[in-house]
């Protein structure tokens, strides 16, 4: 019997491929990714856990969205990087969507959401951050192309599907998008969320 708070995923990696498990608990998480070795399993605990990223792309036959192609990869202290992938086709599309989406949300609530702590009282500290070619300070952030600084009151971000974008709320010129699938993006998404509601301008929403 699994227990209470586990979640355990059989995804395929193929149209024909066998399936691997996936095993989720709060203090660490478990892959069969051993290409040759059925029921052996990489394990990785959550205070390991550096970075995570995800993307789903859609498999497209003859201009047919037929399946989708399902990405999460993991930055670890020991182990470098540990890679999931799986993949689904037709009517097991929906079912494995919800299970991506599953899995994401619960890698966000009991391995990303400490992460994101750290990062926060790391700026708490120093009044300074550095994450995907963005530079936070204690007056604002640095994106734009020509390198000048957005005050906070001014700083906004816009989350798209798979990218988000943050520009100057008084000249929206000055921008920088960052796709969801490179490193530090959902750090940099969560700790400015956090900053610009923080020191959002009196009256807007």
């Amino acid at each position: 019997m699994e227990a209470a708070g586990n979640l355990t995923y059989q995804l395929p990696t193929g149209l024909l491929g066998r399936k691997r498990a996936l095993r989720l608990s709060p203090a660490y998480l478990e892959y069969e990714n051993k290409d040759k070795d059925t029921g052996r399993y990489t394990r990785v605990s959550k205070e390991d856990i550096l970075d995570i990223k995800h993307s789903m792309s859609w498999i497209i036959w003859y201009r047919f969205y037929v399946g989708c192609d399902f990405r999460i990869d993991i930055r670890t202290r020991e182990s470098g990087i540990l890679k999931i992938r799986f993949v689904s086709y037709f009517r097991q599309n929906g079912a494995y969507q919800k299970a991506y989406e599953r899995i994401t949300d619960y890698m966000w609530e009991h391995y990303f959401s400490d992460i994101e702590e750290a990062y926060m009282q790391e700026f708490a500290a120093k009044q300074d951050l550095r994450l995907c070619g963005v530079w936070l300070t204690d007056e604002g952030a640095y994106f734009a192309h020509d390198g000048q600084l957005t005050e906070w009151p001014d700083v906004a971000v816009k989350e798209y599907e798979e990218y988000f974008a943050l520009y100057n709320r008084q000249d929206p010129g000055q921008n920088k998008r960052i796709e969801f699938d490179e490193w530090e993006s959902h750090i940099l998404f969560s700790v400015i969320s956090l900053l610009t509601q923080e020191n959002k301008p009196t009256g807007t929403e």
